[in-house]
């Protein structure tokens, strides 16, 4: 899969798709990041030029999730280190949401992410990075400068 690299086409909100063409995309997207799983924990059905809100994260458990939705958040927030497939040669330090309910076309209920340890900030950070993705945003829009010390 060629990632794409130009913050313009990246910055175009997906549209949303059927289930049977959602879990087409979310299959190859989820068996991209799991034989990558040495250098990525996420993916973006637009990353790869499909313009679908379709994503699929690798932090524990692999999952696809078809129309992701945020349907709450903490007022809380971390600031968390991030990198991106789209901008390889850059990190950023952003500010994410401590908590975050996520519903799917494909999932029953909704999902919980809770970032109380290092492995669930990285799939709560991870997640709304994707689900950002799907909304034409970049870790750039959620960046925060910090203070030298």
């Amino acid at each position: 899969m060629n990632i794409i690299t130009n913050e313009d086409q990246l910055r175009i909100p997906c549209k949303p798709v059927d289930l049977e063409t959602g879990h087409e995309i979310g299959k190859k997207l989820l068996k991209h990041v799991v034989e990558n799983a040495d250098k990525e924990v996420g993916l973006a059905a637009n990353q790869v030029g499909i313009d679908a809100r379709v994503i699929a994260i690798n932090v524990k458990d692999p999952i696809y999730y078809i129309n992701p939705r945020i349907t709450s958040t903490s007022e809380e927030e971390f600031i968390f280190q991030e990198a991106c497939l789209s901008f390889p040669k850059k990190t950023v330090y952003t500010s994410r949401y401590m908590q975050v309910t996520v519903e799917a076309d494909n999932v029953e209920g909704a999902h919980v992410y809770y970032a109380n340890d290092e492995r669930s900030q990285l799939k709560t950070a991870c997640i709304q990075h994707e689900i950002d993705h799907c909304n034409g945003l970049t870790m750039f829009d959620r960046e925060v400068k910090l203070e030298p010390v």
